[in-house]
């Protein structure tokens, strides 16, 4: 009898030290991405705006024909410049239609590497919209 007295509470004094240390293990978290909106030097496309609007201009293809002529159309989008300068997290903020949504939304991770923005002289991660207006009519 006493032997397995002995045996129950060495296997609880095991247990609870088990579960006491498996408390004090703190539990790996991933640090959440740290995404701005402003900083002091923005994301920028090489070349500049001038050439953004180039590229944009020979890259989004789609139909505008069911678009109305006298009226200035534009795809809206938000999107990522990452610390290495590429491009994720595409959406389509205000579309225009089906195929021109899907044609931005190509043109953009087409776009080649940015130059990443910095703050506090760190390159970080930026949130950035842009507008890509529709040629209707050409």
């Amino acid at each position: 009898m006493k032997f397995f007295k002995t045996l129950f509470l060495t296997s609880l004094t095991l247990v609870l030290s088990l579960a006491i240390k498996a408390q004090e293990i703190p539990e790996i978290e991933s640090e959440p991405e740290m995404v701005f909106t402003i900083v002091e030097e923005m994301p920028s496309f090489p070349g500049g705006e001038e050439a953004m609007r180039a590229f944009i201009s020979e890259n989004l293809n789609c139909s505008t024909a069911a678009l109305n002529p006298t009226k200035k159309h534009a795809v809206f989008a938000s999107f990522l410049v990452r610390e290495d300068g590429s491009i994720s997290k595409i959406k389509i903020l205000r579309g225009v239609s089906e195929e021109c949504d899907k044609a931005a939304k190509e043109t953009i991770a087409k776009f080649p590497t940015w130059i990443p923005g910095k703050q506090r002289g760190k390159l970080v991660t930026v949130q950035m919209t842009i507008g890509m207006p529709l040629r209707v009519g050409h």
